[in-house]
């Protein structure tokens, strides 16, 4: 299964924050038991992707896929309190943690 983010939405004009059009993708793509979510044609950008079992985010050489400079884009739940009262500074862009052939 290949999705492309275009085709279910995203939008590559780097004002337009595309993290939940991303997030669907992927979680479309694990559901069907694996696949790929292809980034092509313009300039994405997204808050926290996090890659699920089987699923390969693979971005296209026509393509730029750049982290959202908006703080609330990234999620929560991946601060491990790495530094002491920057609870900001170690959010993760891209989080994939005890998944299983992310490059299937």
């Amino acid at each position: 299964m290949i999705i492309n983010i275009k085709e279910k939405g995203a939008v590559g004009d780097v004002d337009t924050c595309n993290t939940e059009i991303i997030q669907e993708c992927i979680n479309l793509c694990c559901e069907a038991g694996g696949g790929t979510v292809l980034v092509e044609g313009g300039v994405y950008v997204a808050g926290t992707l996090y890659i699920k079992s089987g699923v390969r985010l693979e971005i296209d050489q026509s393509a730029i896929l750049l982290a959202s400079p908006d703080i609330s884009q990234y999620g929560t739940d991946t601060h491990y309190n790495r530094y002491r009262n920057e609870h900001n500074i170690d959010r993760c862009w891209i989080y994939a943690q005890e998944q299983e052939n992310p490059y299937q």
